[in-house]
């Protein structure tokens, strides 16, 4: 993991057990570790050994007050404690710990890092991957991983911090990030902050995360958006996880479906996808599935329809979706395989099978395989079988390849590998803008108390109020926890229709476009019923001076305007200017 803030902790060379001999703690490729009883360590005082010690797994209560100030005084780097201690107690060691700028993860803490052989406070053998595991909840961290552990997943890290750790989720996202062992980064947060939105926005672009996370991560109320109307939790969840490049996950037994593909596949280069079945029910099923995502059935090309025709069976389609019919062997198989992955036009692939006597699972499980190490596309599976397919499952995950029971699972994992790609390709878009306005004119008119006109005013807001166009309400608020952010919506609409978007700020050009786009009303500006497009570069101008304003001034809690665009311009029509606690 190299010289990241959490070395000591992810990647010790010397560690130290404190406590009693227990089976789920083990640091067996750590050559430097040792076990030390907490009464003879009381005793005893200073301890040489460890002095330079990166990580101290603190196994029993017993005499945990003295423990952890012993170890704090010897210069251990990091702390974690396995076992539960009640809140007041707890929240003294954290004092202990920050006097000496030791880090203390726990209560009821659990680490994994197989490369290292170090286990704590986990009872399942844990397979070396390229997949890390962080979260607060050690019991929803373990159940995840048990779960894992059946499906065969493995792990370069895994780390529950406990609810009141000095360490949280985005400090190891932070240091995984630099992580060359890992490629993805599956997260349980349950607290989104501003914290947390700057490690995920800064991590590569190389680098898939995937969260699940409470409806109340980000603020534990509805937001008041004044003339945008009342912001639901989990659309404040949803916009910020989505600017920071991250994938949101709706249940964890998803989470692991997509750990795998982020870990193996390569992300389609577009939203273009091939069914290829030997049974017609399932293709329908897959077909069905992809019209309710973001992925489109792929139009094969002339020649790929001509490879297929003359690789089918006569009774067979050359369209996608494939219907191979029941009668079609692994060859048939192999050959339209190979055509349609030659295909330009197709992005990704789905391949499903239900049991048939011309071949087996295992057999299946080859002709893709070898499909898809000669070829570019993302391809999953959908093998219908039961307990029959669970060799050939196996065989698949050896090489990349997910398979699902369910073709509707199969296509929304490709799904999201098109979300990856997208989110991508949004942590390498402009960065977000300092504040575009002339900070000493605002100050002044704040400071005089003239209005929220004439603070908008000075912020450059001058245009003149057309006498026809689309009124769009601002409005920027400095929240708890996570910080400014900027809303926006159609006036006469937002507040009935709660059609409303919302970005982090500071924020770029780019992503208040996509604001605009993401509105159900965004027509309007576009021109709609014979009226003209409206000036969007200077309405994207006037959004961004007015998410400038609680950026650069923190005593401003709200500003709240409405702006009148049309095709000559914007100008103010009504705003609103609150210093909450601080008039």
């Amino acid at each position: 993991m190299g010289d990241t803030a959490l070395a000591s902790l992810l990647s010790p060379n010397r560690v130290a057990v404190v406590g009693r001999d227990d089976p789920a703690v083990a640091a067996s490729a750590i050559g430097d570790s040792k076990t030390f009883d907490p009464k003879t360590l009381a005793e005893t005082g200073r301890h040489d050994w460890f002095v330079g010690t990166d990580l101290a797994i603190v196994t029993t209560t017993t005499g945990i007050e003295s423990t952890v100030a012993t170890l704090v005084d010897n210069g251990v780097g990091s702390v974690l404690v396995t076992v539960p201690v009640e809140d007041p107690r707890w929240f003294e060691l954290v004092e202990v710990a920050a006097a000496g700028d030791v880090d203390l993860v726990g209560p009821d803490a659990a680490l994994v890092v197989p490369d290292l052989g170090l286990q704590a406070n986990v009872d399942e053998s844990i397979e070396d991957g390229a997949i890390a595991l962080v979260g607060e909840d050690p019991q929803t961290i373990r159940s995840l991983l048990a779960e894992a552990t059946y499906r065969e997943i493995g792990f370069s890290t895994v780390l529950a911090t406990g609810r009141h750790a000095t360490v949280r989720p985005a400090d190891a996202i932070t240091a995984l990030g630099a992580d060359d062992d890992t490629s993805v980064v599956l997260a349980r947060p349950e607290r989104i902050d501003r914290s947390f939105y700057q490690a995920a926005s800064t991590l590569s672009s190389g680098m898939a995360l995937a969260v699940h996370a409470p409806k109340w991560a980000c603020v534990d109320d509805p937001i008041d958006a004044g003339s945008l109307g009342t912001i639901d939790p989990a659309d404040l969840r949803n916009a910020v996880l989505e600017q920071a490049g991250v994938l949101r996950v709706d249940s964890v037994d998803r989470v692991l479906d997509l750990a795998p593909a982020l870990a193996e596949q390569p992300l389609p280069e577009g939203d273009d996808v091939v069914i290829v079945s030997n049974a017609g029910g399932p293709g329908v099923m897959a077909t069905d599935a992809v019209g309710v995502s973001r992925l489109s059935m792929a139009e094969l090309s002339e020649e790929t329809v001509e490879r297929l025709e003359a690789a089918i069976p006569d009774r067979a389609y050359a369209r996608n979706p494939l219907d191979l019919l029941a009668d079609s062997d692994i060859d048939v198989f192999s050959d339209v395989l190979d055509a349609v992955l030659t295909d330009q036009d197709v992005d990704a692939a789905v391949v499903i099978s239900a049991p048939n006597p011309l071949f087996t699972f295992e057999e299946m499980a080859e002709n893709v395989a070898s499909a898809r190490s000669e070829h570019e596309s993302p391809v999953v599976t959908a093998l219908m079988g039961g307990e029959s397919t669970q060799a050939a499952a196996s065989r698949l995950r050896a090489v990349g390849i997910p398979n699902y029971f369910d073709p509707f699972q199969a296509v929304a994992v490709l799904s999201a590998l098109a979300d990856q790609r997208d989110a991508a390709a949004r942590r390498e878009t402009e960065p977000a803008s300092s504040a575009p306005i002339p900070v000493g004119e605002v100050r002044t008119a704040i400071d005089a108390g003239d209005g929220a006109r004439a603070v908008l005013a000075a912020a450059g807001l001058t245009g003149d109020r057309p006498d026809d166009g689309v009124d769009v309400s601002i409005v920027a608020r400095d929240l708890p926890h996570i910080g400014p952010v900027v809303a926006v919506g159609i006036a006469e609409y937002a507040p009935v229709l709660n059609d409303v978007a919302l970005r982090v700020s500071p924020t770029s050009g780019d992503e208040v476009r996509s604001m605009f786009d993401d509105l159900r009303a965004s027509q309007l500006l576009k021109g709609a019923r014979g009226t003209e497009a409206v000036d969007v570069d200077t309405l994207v101008d006037a959004v961004l001076r007015i998410a400038a304003i609680p950026v650069a001034f923190p005593a401003v809690d709200t500003v709240d305007a409405t702006v009148r665009a049309s095709e000559s311009g914007v100008g103010v029509t009504d705003a609103g200017l609150d210093l909450g606690d601080h008039q």
